[in-house]
Order: structure tokens, then sequence, then C-alpha cells
């Protein structure tokens, strides 16, 4: 990330004459002005908003960019600030959502965006954690955290407007990493922290965002799914109480997550790719409330392929209560529970790819939704790209 924020001209204290005013205004179809589409004008609303300026006056967007270090959804905005006496020209940060939008303006250098970028994740996360640890009249400080580091940041299809996102959390006597998800909000931001597998499932924490932020937040559909496979299978398959472990492709995340204590041979990896090269992810219909899936899994010394059930919805049974004299298939037919985003076995028998693979494939600590590395409290290690600690 970077570490200062873009140009910013400095304000005009005298600014601009009568006349030159007049000519800008006369001259604005050929001056390097930005057509005003929603987007912008959500944003010129906004702006004005913060700045206090009355309606009738004047906001140009002068430049929009999009670097690759933002986010969806985020950009940089130049603009231009017309005062009765004077003019200014500066950038800001702009957030755009469909439910709310923030402005943040850079009028100097004091601000970093890599604080405006973080300040949007790091302070919610910390509060989010105070609240799942004792409270303060409670013995126990080592429990409190002291700083928070964001380490990755990714955006699957499958969330709307939120972020998977790794931190590294800095107690007084060790660290912890894990991954979060997050959904940003002016109004307020909901951190779900994947600590503990066997605690909280992910169609838990599905109701648990959707009840918070009162509107869809996970979107699971043919289009969004092979993510969401990618993402959770190994978290919700844990959860369950299944075995094996996602392997989609060698250079692929699912396989940046596998920690293999004995090594693969590079025969073994070459036999690994050509089944996973014939056994690709294979997504079909199942019903109006889920999806099949076909995937590969490591289990024990096999590569194997197996067909799961993934809960686009809730399921909450059979809905038809049936009429008198009517002759219903009992339950175990007619009963098919499930909430969205659940994992559920298919009906397809395992195939066994590949055998004699090591025995002692096991999910990456940090790196694995659900399973933390926990280790004593070290510096960051020479050459390891970290984005800045926030205090507590």
């Amino acid at each position: 990330m970077l570490e200062t924020g873009p140009e910013t001209e400095q304000e005009t204290e005298v600014g601009r004459t009568p006349q030159q005013l007049d000519a800008t205004k006369a001259g604005a179809l050929v001056h390097l002005r930005a057509v005003v589409h929603l987007r912008e004008r959500r944003f010129v609303e906004r702006l004005k908003a913060k700045l206090l300026l009355k309606a009738e006056q004047q906001v140009y967007v002068l430049d929009v960019r999009r670097p690759s270090f933002l986010l969806q959804g985020r950009c940089l905005m130049q603009v231009e600030v017309v005062y009765p006496k004077k003019t200014m020209v500066f950038w800001c940060l702009y957030f755009d959502r469909e439910t709310d939008a923030v402005v943040e303006l850079f009028l100097n250098r004091e601000k970093p965006i890599q604080d405006v970028i973080e300040q949007r994740f790091v302070e919610p996360l910390v509060e989010r954690l105070k609240s799942e640890l004792p409270k303060a009249e409670d013995p126990g400080p080592l429990t409190v955290p002291r700083q928070v580091g964001v380490i990755d940041v990714r955006t699957p299809s499958f969330l709307q407007d939120g972020y998977l996102v790794q931190v590294e959390v800095v107690y007084p006597d060790k660290t912890k990493m894990f991954w979060c998800l997050f959904f940003d909000s002016e109004k307020a931001a909901v951190v779900e922290p994947f600590l503990n597998r066997a605690e909280t499932s992910i169609p838990d924490v599905i109701e648990r965002i959707t009840k918070a932020r009162g509107t869809e937040c996970i979107r699971i559909d043919p289009e969004t799914v092979r993510d969401y496979v990618i993402e959770f299978m190994n978290y919700e398959l844990a959860d369950s109480g299944e075995a094996g472990l996602l392997l989609n492709d060698l250079d692929s995340r699912t396989f940046g997550v596998l920690d293999w204590p004995t090594p693969l041979l590079e025969s073994e990896k070459k036999e690994v790719k050509k089944c996973l090269t014939t056994h690709s992810m294979q997504i079909d219909a199942d019903t109006d409330y889920s999806l099949s899936v076909e995937a590969c899994m490591v289990e024990r010394d096999a590569l194997v392929s197996r067909e799961f059930r993934i809960f686009t919805k809730d399921n909450t049974g059979d809905d038809d209560p049936g009429r008198k004299g009517q002759v219903k298939p009992g339950k175990r037919d007619a009963y098919d529970p499930g909430r969205k985003g659940q994992v559920k076995p298919g009906k397809r028998d395992a195939l066994v790819l590949l055998k004699g693979l090591p025995e002692n494939c096991r999910a990456k600590r940090g790196d694995s939704l659900g399973v933390p590395e926990i280790g004593p409290l070290e510096p960051p290690a020479p050459g390891v790209l970290r984005s800045r600690f926030v205090e507590n």
C-alpha cells in the first residue's frame, strides 16, 4: 500500500479574478472537467454536505482514478470547489456503496491514504474483539489486544460490498493471526472473526450479518458458488465433522492453505495436477434452493472427487400442509432442511483418483479460516510486507 496520500494542491487564498472565473464558466465545455454521472452526483452531494456548502455553490470533478490498491467501489477524485472569492483544488478518497457513501478529504499531507483505508477496518475490528473478551473489571489484562495489523484483503464474488481480511493481532504476550469477514458502513461496520470452526458455522455468520445490516450480504448462485466453495468449503466441512481439504489447483488459493509437513515429490505433483485437470470443479443445478458441486478433496493419503450440495437459501422443509385424506411421503423423503451457506454430502459416492500421498496434510494455521496461528510476541520478519500496525 502507499505510504502517503496523492499530491494535493494548496488552497489559493486570493483565487481567480472575476474575469478568470467568467472565462472558466464560459469555457466549461472545453475545460478538463468530467461529466457528472450518477456516482459523481452522489459524491458531489456528500462532499457539499461534508464541507457545509450551499446548494448553489459550484463543485467540479476534474479527475477520477481507480488505482489497483483500492478495492471495489473505491476511487480517488480530484475536485474543484468554487467559493465567492477563491477556489480550492484537492483530492478525495471516495467510498461508494448502495446504502451509503463516504468521502475522505486530503487537504494536507498529515493523513496518509493508508491511515484512511485501515481506519475503516481496524477500529471496528478492535471493538468487535473487545466485545468477545473479558470486561475491563475482570482480571486478565493479557487478553486485551494492543495492536492490529491488516495483512491481506480479498473480495470474492459472493460478498456484496464485503471483504475477507487477514489480520494479525498483537497481545502483550503473544500474537494471533486469523481471517475476518468485514462489511464496511459509515453508520455501523460489521466484523465477523473466524477464530473457532467448532463454535460458529457459516450459516450462523450469514444469519448474523444479514440481521445486522438488514440486507442480503452474501449471494450464492451459479456465478458465485465457485468462489464460495474455495473460501468456505474447508471451514464448513470441519464444522460439520466431515474430513478432507479442498484442492482445486496446485497454483490456486486452495493449495496455498494446505500444509504438508512431508512435501509432495515432483512426481506426485505431476500426478495430482493430471487428476485435477481431468476432474475440475463442476457446478450443476440441484433444487431451487441448492446447487450441486463436484470437487476434489485430499483425504488421508488419497485425492478423491466428491459431490456436495450447497444451499443457496434457507429451506425449512415441506411447506405444503396437504389436504384432508391426502397421502404424503414420510419426512425422510419430503423434508430436506438446510440453511443458506450450508454444505451437505451429495448422492454420488466418492471417486478415488490417486492414493499414496503423504498422510499428514492439514490446514495451514493463520491462512485457513477458523484455524488461527498463535505464537509468542515477535517483531515482523524482515522482508515481510505488512500494513502499518494501528495502536489500540
